[in-house]
């Protein structure tokens, strides 16, 4: 009496029935071991046993508790009443359990046992807890249903029996199927996970309105059987297998969806129809279609191309690309891009020989490339052009690729003050009209009926504002007409400026089809131009950065020119990258040049930007005026096997600015030419550039120089060969201008032992610099190397204190005098070279 209490008692026996409510009691173990045993509710206490042999069949009529410890195995557990099930420990009886009336696992409860679960008739098994069943599996009969509650979870070893009368949707509740678990029921299912090596059937369609999660095992493998998959959350592929016979498999989520997998994902059928993001993670190829009928698609920013379309492409949504790209590599027909969603492709790649037609309005911000087949644009397509970047149209494997059908190729121009540049088009067939809506322009045609900004519309009386140049007369031609041609490869001066005094950041189109596969421009040539014959102003004919160290060049010489923001003409080498829409000039060496821009030169070159970095020099001179804008710079570098004059390999003429009101400085050789960069080599001791000047109105201009290196050279200075008078070159230096005036009365000069005191003087000045530290009294040299004969310091009464000869400074260089034997005070430095320059220097010790 003392081992179970009961509520009531059932014959003379005192064996629990259906009617009493049974408690084991704290230290006590019962053995079930009768092939019938019943009881209303029964409630085994914490520290009490309730052992069930595998003989014994257990009914029920109402709750069971369990506080302490179930063990053994079990014939069968019958529920015949409404039954709350609960257990503190992991319930692990065998048998199988059958359900007659509901049946609720509550929360914290965990089972784990062999065979599975039956139900009959209208029974309801509510799960709230964790169910295991390693041997077994849900048989749902009649109307009976299995529903697995919020945050529970279900996992079952072989396949789901009976009606398939499940209910799987509860927030947060997950369904495994593993072992010989081998069939999907068609359902709903919250969060649904595939474990083991089997390979898991649909026998419908397939809902999961969270996470589908396959384990890492590699032979686990879905069949979908020609059924719909839906998921509305996660996409996790850990088997890194391939799901069999697809259908459609949609995404529909509310919240942000991750695909992942070890390897590329394989999809026939891609839809995403919800209000949330599905972001790829990892390179996704879709085999047929792919639909953004809603919502929107992320790709990564691993620029691995993370999706890849076999087939149709429809964009209803969102695609947002990041930095990754987007591959039509389809094999059997032509593919189409559709939709009413502007996709804003980062990097687009056809790889289909039969072809891509774009159907509806799209972006490409980054790159288009054509590995095979005809990009027909279907006059959809603008390459975009920002503050930041510039999208170009990379190289194109050669054989059949084509590109078809006009684009929108714009081009970012900074804001900057009012001027002249040069620019040219990538577009095969355009006219000057295309630049109509974005720059204002003078004196090229009546109104052209264009809504917009007035562009061709302008007019400023006398003046024109878009020029080519004449190579022959080594002078300007106006455009007077807005049909006027513009062709690929040809270089435009047009003036800047969307009011009196400033050109307002904006990006230009250029309407057409791009220019594709090898480009040959021609070049004039003309004897009796003098140092002018062969000037070219001429443009990149490609929607894409070229490298002009890779254009094959036919009687080419000299440096690219380039029209900088100022009005000058900068000098870029003879190898320089040219971005998109860039004019530049060049140098004809004889008739017949020519330059073919190859496919092959284009380069993956992000950025907007115009103009690079100007070369690096070993002098340079600025020519300005404070009451102007612009300034000309010149530039002097140092090369073996340069001469003094104009070698058109590596120096780079002079070219004066349309814009009248632009100062100009330009080294004069006559008719050898005038240069803006002169390559000289140092073999003579003695060297002289003659000068010119510009000044297109009367008043003050400077002269500003700046050294970095003289080679050889140890002297420097400018020098006015009508009054005599000289300037060092390390000050700005005033020249009095007149209005529409060219002056030449001014030479530069390099000495490597120059006769003349006073530039020498300053020159050593401005070269050393003497300065003290604690021990120390450094001097410092800048520019050249100096040969010092003495070095005296003296204290305030005149008497030597310190005295060295022979003191040698090497340029770039610092020598240091001991001073530490010298007591604080205040002293006078008195330096002296080989050639008498003198620096005196007070110092505090």
């Amino acid at each position: 009496a003392t081992t179970w209490s009961m509520t009531a008692i059932t014959g003379t026996n005192t064996i629990p029935g259906s009617t009493d409510d049974v408690i084991i009691k704290s230290g006590h173990s019962v053995t079930v071991n009768v092939p019938q045993s019943y009881f209303k509710t029964l409630l085994v206490q914490l520290g009490a046993t309730l052992k069930l042999l595998n003989t014994a069949n257990l009914n029920g009529y109402g709750d069971f508790t369990n506080l302490g410890t179930l063990s053994g195995s079990l014939a069968s557990y019958n529920v015949r009443g409404t039954t709350n099930f609960s257990s503190t420990s992991l319930v692990t009886n065998a048998g199988t359990w059958n359900f007659y009336s509901n049946f609720t696992i509550l929360s914290g409860t965990s089972i784990k046992k062999t065979n599975g679960f039956i139900l009959y008739n209208s029974a309801i098994l509510t799960n709230n807890g964790s169910i295991y069943l390693t041997a077994g599996s849900v048989d749902t009969r009649n109307s009976s249903k299995f529903i697995n509650n919020d945050n529970s979870s279900l996992e079952v070893s072989t396949k789901f029996l009976g009606t398939k009368n499940f209910d799987f949707t509860p927030t947060s509740n997950t369904v495994s199927c593993f072992g010989n678990c081998n069939q999907i029921p068609a359902t709903t299912y919250y969060n649904l996970t595939l474990l083991s090596t089997s390979t898991k059937t649909a026998l419908g369609n397939v809902t999961v309105l969270n996470d589908l999660t396959w384990d890492a095992n590699s032979a686990n493998t879905l069949d979908m059987n020609r059924f719909i998959l839906t998921v509305g959350g996660n996409w996790t592929n850990n088997a890194n297998t391939t799901i069999k016979n697809q259908s459609t498999i949609i995404f529909n989520g509310s919240r942000t969806q991750v695909i992942t997998k070890p390897t590329l994902e394989y999809i026939d059928y891609f839809e995403v129809n919800g209000s949330g993001e599905v972001q790829l993670k990892i390179p996704v190829q879709v085999n047929e279609s792919f639909f953004i009928r809603n919502g929107a698609v992320e790709l990564s920013t691993s620029n691995s191309q993370a999706l890849r379309i076999k087939k149709s492409y429809t964009n209803d949504g969102t695609l947002i690309a990041n930095s990754d790209g987007v591959v039509f590599s389809g094999t059997t027909a032509a593919q189409a891009i559709n939709g009413i969603g502007d996709s804003y492709f980062y990097d687009l790649s056809l790889s289909n020989s039969m072809g891509l037609v774009v159907n509806s309005p799209q972006s490409i911000t980054n790159s288009l490339k054509i590995n095979a087949g005809t990009f027909n644009s279907n006059g959809n397509v603008i390459l975009v052009s920002t503050i930041s970047n510039t999208a170009r149209i990379l190289t194109q494997a050669t054989g059949t690729c084509k590109i078809i059908g006009n684009m929108t190729m714009q081009r970012y121009i900074a804001g900057r003050t009012k001027g002249w540049h040069d620019l040219s088009s990538p577009a095969v067939a355009t006219t000057i009209n295309d630049w109509d809506n974005e720059i204002y322009m003078s004196g090229i045609g009546p109104y052209d009926g264009v809504v917009g900004p007035e562009g061709v519309d302008g007019n400023a009386p006398g003046f024109n504002s878009v020029l080519t140049y004449n190579e022959p007369t080594a002078t300007w031609n106006v455009i007077t007409g807005s049909s006027t041609a513009v062709t690929p490869g040809k270089g435009y001066q047009i003036w800047l400026a969307d009011d009196m005094t400033d050109w307002y950041e904006k990006v230009i189109n250029t309407i057409g089809v791009p220019t594709f596969g090898n480009k040959t421009v021609k070049l004039s040539y003309t004897a009796g131009a003098g140092a002018y014959a062969g000037l070219n102003l001429i443009g990149n004919p490609m929607a894409c950065p070229i490298s002009f160290s890779l254009c094959t060049r036919t009687n080419i010489g000299g440096n690219v020119l380039i029209l900088d923001n100022s009005g000058n003409y900068n000098d870029y080498g003879s190898n320089p990258i040219i971005p998109a829409h860039q004019g530049f000039w060049v140098g004809a060496t004889a008739a017949n040049a020519q330059i073919v821009f190859k496919e092959a030169a284009k380069v993956n070159q992000a950025g907007s930007s115009f103009y690079r970095e100007a070369r690096d020099f070993g002098i340079k001179m600025v020519f300005s005026s404070p009451n102007s804008p612009f300034y000309n710079e010149n530039t002097i570098n140092f090369e073996r096997k340069a001469t003094l004059n104009y070698d058109n390999e590596i120096d780079a003429l002079y070219i004066m600015s349309p814009n009248n009101n632009a100062p100009s400085m330009f080294m004069n050789f006559g008719n050898q030419g005038k240069l803006i960069t002169n390559n000289i080599n140092s073999n003579e001791d003695e060297v002289t550039i003659p000068l010119g000047f510009y000044t297109p109105v009367e008043g003050s201009y400077n002269v500003t120089p700046t050294v970095l290196s003289m080679d050889d050279y140890k002297y420097a200075w400018i020098e006015n060969i009508k009054t005599g008078k000289k300037y060092d070159l390390n000050k700005s230096i005033l020249i009095n201008g007149k209005q529409e005036d060219y002056n030449y009365d001014y030479v530069l000069r390099l000495s490597k032992k120059s006769q003349d005191s006073e530039i020498n003087q300053s020159v050593f000045e401005n070269d050393l610099t003497v300065f003290n530290t604690e021990n120390n009294l450094n001097i410092k040299s800048y520019n050249s190397s100096h040969q010092i004969n003495q070095i005296t310091i003296l204290d305030l009464s005149g008497k030597i204190v310190f005295e060295k000869q022979n003191v040698s400074v090497a340029q770039g260089e610092t020598s240091q005098l001991d001073i530490a034997n010298l007591p604080s005070g205040l002293y006078i430095a008195n330096i002296i070279d080989n050639s008498g320059n003198t620096i005196t220097k007070k110092f505090i010790k």
